[in-house]
Order: structure tokens, then sequence, then C-alpha cells
């Protein structure tokens, strides 16, 4: 997790704003209903109502900017992982186990993709924990 710091402090930063733009839509969505269509003003309508689209449009592009930014380091670790592997595996002094080296690296393979995903799923807890720990 050290060799992507920036890009997960870059997920961390998005996943967080998009939990809590997600929190605070029903906020806004009561002072529409609150101060504009209770009270009547066209205005204040316009003003309410574009402050939740605002609010629907930040949603959507933390959201999507940080899951990229997560999957993107998931995949960036996972090829690293298994160039890694492919390289001890392969290497003149070789594994030291009883498979084939092609099953001995299938196996690593498998085994490199979950260790990318750790990146993604600490992302999304941080993301929930942030927004739980603000409300």
């Amino acid at each position: 997790m050290r060799r992507n710091a920036r890009a997960l402090a870059a997920s961390f930063t998005l996943l967080s704003l998009w939990q809590l733009s997600e929190a605070m839509v029903s906020v806004v969505g009561g002072g529409l209903f609150n101060h504009a269509l209770a009270g009547g003003s066209v205005g204040a309508l316009l003003i309410w109502g574009g402050l939740l689209i605002l609010m629907f449009t930040r949603s959507m592009c933390t959201c999507r900017y940080g899951v990229l930014s997560a999957y993107r380091v998931d995949r960036v670790e996972a090829n690293r992982l298994r160039a890694a592997i492919a390289h001890h595996i392969l290497g003149p002094r070789g594994a030291h186990t009883e498979r084939l080296p092609g099953v001995a690296l299938s196996l690593a393979n498998g085994n490199a993709d979950d260790g990318g995903t750790l990146s993604r799923t600490v992302s999304i807890t941080f993301a929930s924990a942030v927004s739980v720990r603000s409300s």
C-alpha cells in the first residue's frame, strides 16, 4: 500500500466526499421542501433545486472517480505482484515447491488478484468510516 500512497489518498478523499455527499442529499432535499415548496417562492425553488442538482452531480463524480482510482490501484498492484511472482518462480533459482513452475505460477496469479483487491476494500471501508464518524 505504500507504493500507491498518492493514488490511495486520492481514492480515500473522493470516496469520503461521495459518502458525505450522499448523506447531505437528504438535508438539501429537506431544505427544498421546507423553504421552496412550503414557502411557494419560485426563486427559492430554483436555488434549492440547483443546490440539489449540484449535490447529485458532486456525488456522481466523486463516486465515479474515487472507484476508478481505487480500481486503478487494484490493477496496478495486482500486476506488480504478478510480475514479482513470475520473476521469482521462473528465475534461475526457481521456487522450491513440488509443483511444476506453470502450476505454481497459475496459483500465484490468482492470489495476486486477491492481493490487489485489498486496496479497493480499504478505500471503501475508510470512506464509510469517515461518513459515519462525521454524521
